[in-house]
């Protein structure tokens, strides 16, 4: 094989080859010979070809097998012989019934082979909701949405059609975001970074050198991607190719840890445009997609956790920073969001939220800022050098449909693309809770979320009657703090996009003392819902406007699933069910999971078309039979892992106090359970703090006892079937109308 002969080919070659094994010689010599050697061997066994295409050779369609291919070949034999026959002879009926004999054969194996295809396809991407779509979309034979580059693009009212030109064009524009933006964002205060810096670190990092088994490890958790940068070796190759150069890949890692030297070769950006929408004739309504050397993530993985680790250790992180972080994520940030709002109204206060909205954060980055942070944080000498290392002379060419433009120079922001860039990313943007006293930030990456409620900008004897212009004044004040020091961390605020959110309940009227904010003299705008990391928050905190929006996902995808009920088995089913309905009923659902009357109906009727059941057939059985939990039990499921987290500690800082033991001296039937607060407001049950207490103080001690016990998956897996034991099997109900029981 191919592959075979590229491994031994590289083997050899390594073999033939004398490397410096020095751990404080630059990388970079070693690197490029090995780089050398794959591209040598890649273009040698493994040559790009292009063939024409040829039916009966190969697969128009992914699931033709090649007994499929025969097959329409044969068909295809039969019927020019059929065409050069006499109507009027023997030999022509007997061609005409083998035409359609074959074709009969054809049709029923062709349909085997699709369904053999895709039912493996839905499994294999079970976990993938936008390859599952991309699936179901190729049963229906819905078109894909991915566009073809258009004949030219419009640069100042002229017209280009030269790819060349147009894959310049795309490089200039990508390359030169970052340093747009960063040179436009000014600030001539008596501020800077380190103002915002306290507790310098005094300890110091240190990267620990790598064995051969960190960096086989690290190439077996890649995911095996087909995709490739400049050196056109992708990941799925690379982990084929590993256990044959992974000695002499410890020994450049190891070289560059050592030294401080990032391999310059690792350093080149591949970029594919990518529409967004609009207008495809121009170039700001595209992003781009960056490829970078597969071998890089290697170093980026082992470096990023060893910084990781660091900063874990050293407890460096802000609490509330939610992004790129373990047991932290996008649910976990809207959960503290919603409990602190929900505690707010609760005691009778009106909190505040302002939605940030950065622009190319990730692009605006500034090189010399993260390297001061670093070295504030600990990360010196050597380690600080690597990091200056893997920032500096950083390039990237775009590949325009098959054409590569001229390389340019990267001067700001962290690599799109690597694995490295959003720990970096959330290191910079650390301290920017720093800059206001008043208001709280929650943030998950760049999406940031400013939140407090409106008596700690205005302290008047009563807070219903707050002054206006004094609240104004007083958050406008705090939101000019956050823009000085985004400015001067060269982040560039989207002002037109930054909205502002005040929670209050349906019966209470706020209009007499809505504040008019404003950042840069812009006014911000107030809204009634906002979209913050996929909860749709609403000021009343009704949970409505995300019940709708989940709603109408879901019913999308009931009508595919009634399309496809009586050509896909009932497990296939199943699976499409557990890929693109039950991840939105999942999620954040601790949040909102308490209202689920509207789901309950759309789930009902999503159980019945994978049994092919009537339409209002009792579910209960149902979902027994599918070992699947109702809605209710999925929020109930959610409550007690929750608890399994807080009892492990696997929760970020915010909800580590969240419960509380009941201990008192003398004997009560609430000895030994939790704490439950009590509400002021019917708002105030909705909070996670006050139902979980209830819940576990009624939960049986079987539950609860399986907490100390049973790790996480076994834990889910006892509860969910503890609560699917108690659905019915079968209607008991007599002479039901439905299941005609007598």
């Amino acid at each position: 094989m191919s592959i075979n002969a590229f491994c031994n080919g590289v083997q050899q070659s390594i073999a033939h080859e004398i490397f410096d094994s020095n751990l404080f010689t630059d990388p970079n010599k070693n690197y490029e010979i090995l780089e050398k050697i794959l591209t040598e061997n890649k273009q040698k066994h493994l040559p790009t070809r292009f063939v024409k295409f040829n039916k009966y050779k190969h697969k128009m369609s992914p699931w033709i097998t090649s007994e499929i291919i025969r097959s329409i070949k044969l068909k295809d034999n039969l019927y020019k012989k059929l065409k050069i026959a006499n109507q009027n002879s023997q030999s022509y009926e007997s061609l005409l019934i083998n035409l359609h004999t074959c074709q009969t054969i054809l049709n029923k194996d062709i349909r085997m082979a699709k369904s053999l295809y895709y039912t493996e396809q839905l499994d294999k991407f079970r976990n993938d909701i936008r390859k599952t779509w991309s699936t179901l979309n190729g049963i229906i034979h819905k078109k894909s949405g991915k566009r073809d580059f258009p004949n030219y693009f419009t640069v100042n009212h002229t017209k280009i059609s030269d790819k060349q030109s147009i894959a310049n064009y795309f490089n200039s524009y990508f390359a030169n975001i970052g340093p747009k933006l960063s040179d436009s964002i000014i600030y001539d205060g008596n501020k800077n970074v380190s103002s915002y810096l306290k507790d310098r670190v005094l300890h110091s990092f240190s990267f620990e050198n790598v064995t051969e088994e960190d960096v086989l490890k690290t190439v077996k958790d890649l995911a095996p991607k087909t995709s490739a940068g400049h050196d056109e070796i992708s990941t799925k190759l690379l982990k084929l190719i590993t256990p044959h150069i992974s000695g002499l890949l410890t020994l450049i890692m190891n070289q560059s840890l050592n030294t401080g030297i990032f391999p310059n070769k690792l350093k080149i950006a591949k970029v594919i445009p990518l529409f967004k929408k609009s207008d495809p004739h121009l170039f700001d309504n595209y992003r781009p997609i960056s490829l970078l050397p597969s071998i890089s993530k290697i170093y980026e993985k082992i470096v990023s956790k060893q910084l990781y680790d660091y900063f874990l250790h050293k407890k460096l992180l802000y609490n509330s920073q939610y992004g790129f972080r373990k047991y932290h994520s996008t649910e976990m940030a809207a959960l503290e969001l919603t409990d602190r709002v929900l505690h707010d109204l609760d005691n009778d206060k009106i909190p505040i939220s302002v939605f940030l909205d950065l622009s190319k954060a990730f692009d605006t980055l500034d090189h010399s800022i993260l390297l001061h942070k670093l070295e504030h944080y600990g990360i010196r000498g050597t380690s600080l050098e690597w990091f200056h290392s893997y920032l500096s002379n950083r390039s990237q060419f775009v590949d325009y449909d098959g054409t590569l433009s001229t390389s340019s120079p990267i001067s700001t922001g962290v690599p799109q693309g690597s694995i490295l860039g959003p720990l970096l990313f959330i290191i910079y943007i650390n301290d920017i809770h720093e800059a206001s006293a008043k208001f709280f930030a929650i943030i998950y990456a760049d999406d940031t979320n400013l939140l407090n409620s409106l008596c700690s900008f205005d302290m008047s004897a009563d807070r219903k009657l707050y002054n206006k212009k004094v609240l104004s004044n007083n958050i406008n004040f705090e939101l000019g703090l956050i823009q000085e020091w985004l400015a001067i961390n060269k982040l560039s605020l989207n002002v037109q996009k930054t909205t502002f959110m005040m929670f209050h309940h349906k019966q209470r009227n706020i209009d007499n003392f809505i504040p008019i904010l404003k950042i840069k003299d812009h006014t911000i705008e107030r809204v009634e819902s906002f979209n913050f990391l996929g909860l749709t928050v609403d000021q009343h905190m009704s949970w409505q406007p995300h019940i709708q929006k989940i709603s109408n996902k879901i019913s999308r995808t009931l009508g595919v699933m009634n399309r496809l009920k009586r050509f896909l088995p009932t497990h296939i089913l199943k699976l499409i069910y557990n890929s693109l309905i039950l991840p939105h009923l999942q999620y954040s659902i601790l949040n909102w999971g308490f209202k689920h009357e509207r789901l309950m109906k759309l789930q009902k009727r999503a159980v019945r078309i994978v049994t092919c059941s009537k339409y209002n057939s009792h579910t209960d059985p149902i979902f027994k039979k599918l070992n699947l939990l109702k809605i209710k039990d999925i929020f109930i499921h959610s409550l007690l892992k929750f608890y399994f987290k807080f009892e492990q500690k696997t929760l970020p800082h915010f909800f580590t106090s969240m419960l509380s033991i009941v201990t008192h001296s003398h004997d009560t039937r609430h000895r030994g359970g939790f704490y439950q607060c009590k509400p002021n407001t019917t708002n105030g049950t909705k909070c996670l703090r006050f139902f979980l207490p209830s819940l576990l103080n009624e939960a049986p001690p079987c539950i609860k006892d399986k907490v100390f016990t049973h790790s996480y998956k076994g834990f889910s897996n006892y509860v969910k079937n503890h609560l699917i034991t108690q659905y019915p099997s079968e209607c008991f109900v007599q002479n039901c109308y439905v299941c005609n029981q007598t």
